[in-house]
């Protein structure tokens, strides 16, 4: 079973993540899950990461469900926090960055 997080991205973004995932042979899902959770492990080990930028996003926005697991989204829900964000806003900025 897994949990799955309510992210909104603008078209524009949208289609850019897919042809990225679509050269290194990912899924978008795919993509945007390890890229978060890469970004949770660096921070879980006090690595050093670049400030996380929170963009404003203006118009409509295309709706994806990313599914981790209970205990993934538990680490992505305090590494949000730590940054000041709510989980689907902070993977919208992980992905984009």
């Amino acid at each position: 079973m897994g949990v799955f997080v309510a992210v909104r991205f603008p078209e524009k973004e949208l289609d850019k993540l897919r042809v990225a995932a679509g050269r290194r042979g990912e899924t978008l899902y795919g993509a945007i899950r390890e890229r978060a959770l890469l970004r949770v492990a660096q921070l879980e080990a006090k690595v050093r990461v670049t400030k996380l930028v929170i963009p404003k996003v203006k118009g409509l926005c295309s709706p994806l469900a990313i599914r981790v697991s209970p205990r993934d989204y538990k680490r992505i829900e305090r590494a949000a926090a730590t940054e000041g964000a709510s989980p689907g806003i902070w993977i919208r900025a992980v992905a984009l960055a």
